[in-house]
């Protein structure tokens, strides 16, 4: 079968949309806009084969991230608004860029082509364990497998610096029930609260053991 882009290439330059030189007749003008039909036909068809590819088949660059891009500090500052939206202040416990700063924590940031995809950060408790933070996917990235992509380099990470435990808080509510789903398709359980963090209605905890 042809590909999209040899049948694209097959049709003549007077199906880009460009008005012919000369005048024509109504057989030719037919065949103009027949033409200029089908070439759009197969671009769209392209793009939403291209939107159907998994994440799992893109290049992703994940690297640590020194947060001093714009970018960065725009997606945190969604990030940090989201959790307001639904929980009260005190119940949020979303880290602004001072404080992903300090020397206990390293923060990654996630890109497709160059494009802010998300970012995530693991944070030191101790040198046996250390909490997950800053999970976040930039919204034209959402449900595309993106924080799956990034959930998995943390952890490589956490088990390359041999922490023996991650823990994290996320909120109760049920628009963070996707996020929850996600940690426990990783294997995070439900635990009680850790390091700082008191009983909270708006929070859930949860942990894993890291081998």
């Amino acid at each position: 079968m042809a590909s999209l882009h040899h049948i694209a290439q097959a049709l003549d330059s007077t199906a880009v949309g460009k008005i012919p030189a000369e005048p024509m007749g109504a057989a030719k003008i037919f065949q103009f806009h027949r033409k200029t039909n089908i070439l759009h036909s197969v671009f769209t068809l392209k793009s939403r084969i291209q939107d159907t590819v998994s994440i799992e088949e893109v290049l992703m660059d994940i690297k640590i991230d020194n947060l001093e891009g714009l970018e960065i500090a725009k997606l945190l500052e969604e990030h940090h608004q989201d959790m307001l939206k639904h929980s009260p202040p005190e119940s949020v416990h979303a880290l602004d860029l001072s404080a992903l700063r300090e020397p206990n924590i390293t923060f990654w940031s996630a890109r497709i082509n160059g494009e802010l995809a998300g970012c995530g950060a693991l944070k030191e408790l101790s040198k046996t364990h250390v909490e997950l933070k800053s999970m976040r996917t930039s919204r034209q990235y959402l449900r595309k497998g993106v924080a799956a992509r990034i959930l998995t380099h943390l952890l490589a990470e956490a088990k390359a610096r041999a922490y023996k435990k991650i823990s994290l808080e996320t909120g109760s509510m049920e628009v963070f029930i996707p996020a929850q789903q996600l940690y426990k398709k990783f294997g995070f359980l439900e635990c009680q609260p850790f390091s700082n963090y008191q009983q909270d209605p708006y929070s859930r905890y949860l942990s894993k053991n890291i081998e």
